[in-house]
């Protein structure tokens, strides 16, 4: 009988262990659904900030550079965005809460813990290569303006001595200046629609992992 005693206290006491792993794990993945969420809501700002970073670009190609204006007053006449992109970061509190502190975790949906660490391998994989290509980017955009682009960029933005540049460039599609600014124009186009395209499918992936966070609390 004393045997039979212990092992029952034992086996509730494994069973108290079980529940309130489980207790745990749920509350971690209610957490982690509004890391996703917040997420969700950067990337959406992220594409609305790129897309309208794309109307100035092609504002600046067929305004400026097709010949409709021959002196240039303010910044967006002559650049998009900020010279660089956003670094792209995600939440990764809770993750790194539930898998860094030697948890042991109960879901009731055996499958959740791959699919979160799958996730979050393939959003670092992504933001890793992503941020490295856009700083290079932005050392590349950089080149194309040079010094005296960067001194007449910084003259427009504080409307200093606008009367002393030359614009004559404008009329010119040979000019190296031309050249250079249409070539930023187009990088800056083609990098952008690379970045709204990784976004976007990290906002898919995160939408899905939501999706079978809900379904495994149900």
């Amino acid at each position: 009988m004393v045997v039979i005693g212990i092992l029952i206290a034992l086996y509730i006491n494994n069973w108290n262990e079980t529940e309130k792993s489980k207790s745990e794990s749920n509350l971690l993945l209610i957490d982690l659904k509004q890391d996703l969420e917040n997420d969700i809501k950067n990337f959406k700002s992220l594409q609305t900030e790129y897309n309208d970073w794309l109307l100035q670009i092609q504002y600046v190609v067929d305004s400026v550079l097709q010949g409709n204006t021959r002196e240039i007053t303010v910044y967006d006449q002559l650049m998009a965005g900020r010279l660089s992109m956003n670094y792209i970061t995600i939440n990764k509190v809770t993750f790194l809460d539930m898998f860094n502190a030697g948890r042991k975790l109960e879901f009731d949906n055996p499958e959740i813990e791959r699919e979160i660490k799958d996730y979050y391998q393939y959003a670092d994989n992504t933001l890793i290569k992503l941020n490295a290509d856009n700083e290079q980017f932005q050392r590349q955009l950089m080149s194309y303006y040079g010094v005296g682009g960067i001194n007449t960029l910084n003259r427009v933005i504080n409307k200093r001595n606008l009367e002393y540049i030359d614009w004559s460039w404008l009329s010119e599609p040979s000019s190296q200046e031309y050249i250079n600014l249409e070539t930023a124009m187009l990088l800056y186009k083609l990098v952008i629609e690379v970045n709204l395209e990784e976004i976007q499918a990290l906002e898919k992936r995160s939408d899905l992992l939501i999706d079978k966070i809900e379904k495994g609390e149900e």
